[in-house]
C-alpha cells in the first residue's frame, strides 16, 4: 500500500483533476486524482500542477492556461473538485 506524504497529524483533502491539453489541432484530456494537505486551497494546487505539467522552466501563463515548447502545447484546468476518500480510493485503481 503506497503511503501518504503527510503525516497522520496533518488532515487531507482529495481532488479529482481534469486538464485540457491543446496541441495543435489536437486537444487531449489528462484526468488524475490527489490526496493533498486540507490546508491548501484545491484551485491554486490545481494551477500549480498544471504549470508545472510540462517542463516549468520554459512556461508562459496565458489564456486562462500555460504554454509550453515554445507556445505549441498549451495546458489548462479543466476541472478542480473535492472528492471523497472513497471517491478517491476508486479512482486511483483506474487513473
Amino acid at each position: 500500500m503506497e503511503k501518504s506524504p503527510y503525516s497522520k497529524k496533518e488532515k487531507s483533502q482529495f481532488v479529482f483533476l481534469k486538464l485540457k491539453e491543446r496541441n495543435g489541432e489536437r486537444e487531449y484530456f489528462h484526468p488524475s486524482v490527489h490526496e493533498i494537505p486540507a490546508r491548501l486551497d484545491i484551485n491554486e494546487f490545481a494551477e500549480d500542477y498544471a504549470s508545472e505539467f510540462y517542463d516549468p522552466r520554459f512556461v508562459e501563463a496565458a489564456d486562462d492556461g500555460y504554454y509550453f515548447n515554445a507556445g505549441e502545447v498549451h495546458v489548462r484546468v479543466y476541472t478542480a473538485m473535492a472528492i471523497s476518500k472513497s471517491h478517491y480510493d476508486l479512482l486511483k485503481s483506474y487513473l
